[in-house]
C-alpha cells in the first residue's frame, strides 16, 4: 500500500480546523539558513497557518550572528508567539552548539519538541507531547493498523528532527530496534534492512537505500526529504515494488504533508496547556 501523504493531511487538517475555531495563536519559524527543502517546508507551514487562522511569521537572523545575541533574539521573538520553531539546519558553525541553540526555545512554546527537556522523562510524562516525526510514525501505526510487537525495526540515521526523536520514543516505549548509522559496516547493514519488518529512513540524502534488498511485506517509512537539480527526492531508491510492501511512504507526498500537519496539532496542544491562546 502506498501512504497519500496528502489526503491523510486533509484528514488531520479537517478535525484540527474546528478546534482552532475562535482561536488566535501565532507561530514563528526562526531562519538562519536557507535551503529548498526549508522554502518548501516554510511554504507549506504558510499555507495551513492560512487554513487554521494561525498568525504565522518567518523571521531571518544574520547567519553569522553570536551565540550570545542569538539566544537574546530567541527569547524576544518567542515572547511574541504562541508557538516557535527553528528551522533547521542550522549554518555549520552552530552544529557544534545544536542542542544549546535548540535549548533557547522556551520548552512551553517548542512546536517541534527538540528542547532537550522533552527526552527527560519526568517532563516528558507530564507534557505527553511527541516531536511531529514521532507523531507521524504514531498516526500511520494506528491509522493502518500496523503494530511494533515482536517486529524487527530498523531506524536508518539518527538525525535531530527524525532518527533521535524516534528512537528516544522506542526507548521510551522499551521496544527494541536497531540503528544504521553512517559509520554502519556495508555488510551490517545490507544483513539488518533484509530482515526488518519495519523500516523508518530519516537520512535526507536521495536515494541512499535501494528499495530491492527491503524485506517482502516491510513497512517502509521513508521521511528523506532532498533535493537534487530541483527535484525532490526521498531516502529509497527507486523502481519500488509498491505491491511488494505491506504500507510504503514516497517522496513527494508521503510523510512530508503529515508532519507539517502534526506542527499545528502540537502548537493547539501546547497553548491548551499553558492558556496561551489568545480569544
Amino acid at each position: 500500500m502506498v501512504v497519500d501523504g496528502k489526503k491523510l493531511q486533509k484528514e488531520i487538517l479537517k478535525g484540527l480546523k474546528r478546534k482552532f475555531k475562535g482561536k488566535k495563536l501565532s507561530f514563528v519559524s526562526i531562519l538562519l539558513k536557507e535551503e529548498k527543502p526549508t522554502q518548501k517546508f516554510l511554504k507549506s507551514k504558510q499555507k495551513i497557518a492560512s487554513l487554521l487562522g494561525v498568525d504565522y511569521q518567518v523571521i531571518k537572523l544574520d547567519s553569522n550572528i553570536s551565540l550570545k545575541k542569538l539566544k537574546k533574539e530567541i527569547e524576544k521573538i518567542s515572547k511574541n508567539f504562541d508557538g516557535v520553531s527553528i528551522q533547521l539546519p542550522l549554518p555549520k558553525r552552530f552544529q557544534k552548539n545544536l542542542k544549546e541553540v535548540l535549548d533557547f526555545v522556551p520548552k512551553e512554546k517548542d512546536v517541534e519538541c527538540l528542547n532537550s527537556e522533552f527526552s527527560q522523562k519526568k517532563y516528558f510524562k507530564k507534557i505527553k507531547i511527541f516531536p511531529p516525526s514521532v507523531e507521524v510514525l504514531r498516526y500511520l501505526l494506528k491509522r493502518f493498523k500496523i503494530s511494533l510487537k515482536n517486529k524487527k525495526i530498523v531506524i536508518v540515521g539518527e538525525g535531530t528532527l527524525i532518527g533521535k526523536p524516534i528512537i528516544n520514543f522506542l526507548k521510551e516505549k522499551k521496544i527494541p530496534f536497531e540503528v544504521v548509522r553512517k559509520e554502519t559496516p556495508k555488510k551490517k547493514k545490507v544483513s539488518l534492512l533484509k530482515k526488518a519488518d519495519i523500516v523508518i529512513s530519516g537520512v535526507g540524502k536521495a536515494w541512499c537505500l535501494d528499495a530491492k534488498i527491503l524485506k517482502k511485506g516491510a513497512v517502509v517509512i521513508d521521511f528523506g526529504c532532498a533535493f537534487k537539480k530541483g527535484k525532490l527526492y526521498g531516502d529509497i531508491k527507486p523502481p519500488v515494488d509498491f505491491k511488494k510492501f505491506r504500507l510504503f511512504t514516497p517522496t513527494p507526498g508521503g510523510t512530508g504533508p503529515i508532519l507539517v500537519a502534526m506542527v499545528f496539532r502540537n502548537l493547539l496542544f501546547l497553548s491548551s496547556k499553558t492558556g496561551a491562546s489568545r480569544n
